[in-house]
C-alpha cells in the first residue's frame, strides 16, 4: 500500500499543479478532484481517517466550485454528486452513520435536482435511481428506470 499512497499523492501533485498553472482548463479541476477522492480512499485503507477525511472534503469542495463556475455542463454537477457518494461511503465506513446519511441525502438531492433540470435525459433519471438504490429507497428505485426508459 505504502506504493499506491506514494503513486498517488505524486499524481495528485501533478494535478494540483496542473489545475493551478491552467484555472481556465476545468478538466483539470475535475481530474484534481478524482485524485482526491482516490488518495481519500486509500487512506481510509491504512487507517489514517484524518487526513482521509480531508481528502475526500477536498474533492467535494474542488467539485462545488468547479460546478459552480460551470452550471450548465452536466457533467461537473454529475461528478460533484459523485464526491458526495464517495463522502458518504467514508463516512460509513469510519462508523459516522449521522453524517453518512446526511451526505448520502445531499447525494440524492443533486441527482433529484439534475433529474429535474434535465427531464430529457434518461442518464439522469437512471442515475436518480441509482441514487435512491444506493440509500436503500428500494421503492423509489423501482419505479425509475422505466422512466428513463421512457424519456
Amino acid at each position: 500500500m505504502p506504493e499506491a499512497l506514494i503513486a498517488c499523492r505524486k499524481a495528485l501533485e501533478i494535478r494540483k499543479k496542473l489545475s493551478d498553472e491552467n484555472p481556465d482548463v476545468h478538466r483539470y479541476q475535475s481530474h484534481l478532484a478524482s485524485s482526491y477522492i482516490y488518495l481519500g480512499k486509500l487512506l481510509s485503507k491504512t487507517e489514517e481517517t484524518t487526513e482521509a477525511l480531508a481528502s475526500h472534503q477536498k474533492a467535494v469542495e474542488t467539485m462545488e466550485e468547479l460546478a459552480r463556475r460551470n452550471l450548465g455542463i452536466l457533467d461537473y454537477q454529475s461528478k460533484l454528486a459523485w464526491s458526495y457518494i464517495s463522502l458518504a461511503g467514508f463516512h460509513q465506513e469510519t462508523g459516522k452513520m449521522d453524517e453518512a446519511l446526511a451526505t448520502l441525502q445531499e447525494f440524492i438531492e443533486r441527482r433529484e435536482t439534475l433529474a429535474n433540470q434535465h427531464p430529457d435525459n434518461p442518464s439522469c433519471r437512471a442515475n436518480l435511481a441509482g441514487a435512491h438504490f444506493s440509500a436503500g429507497l428500494w421503492q423509489e428505485a423501482l419505479g425509475m428506470p422505466a422512466e428513463a426508459i421512457a424519456a
